[in-house]
């Protein structure tokens, strides 16, 4: 049982890490996206 749990911990950190690090990519692209927009339509 020990292991296992283990083993759960370690996937869930592994899960959080990988979905953290798409989730902060997603929000500079969404940021880069959104100030690009702004200077087109400043323009």
């Amino acid at each position: 049982m020990t292991v296992y749990a283990w083993n759960s911990d370690a996937i869930l950190s592994i899960y959080r890490h990988y979905v953290g690090g798409i989730a902060s990519l997603f929000s500079e692209y969404l940021f880069l996206f959104i100030s690009s927009a702004d200077s087109l339509f400043l323009q």
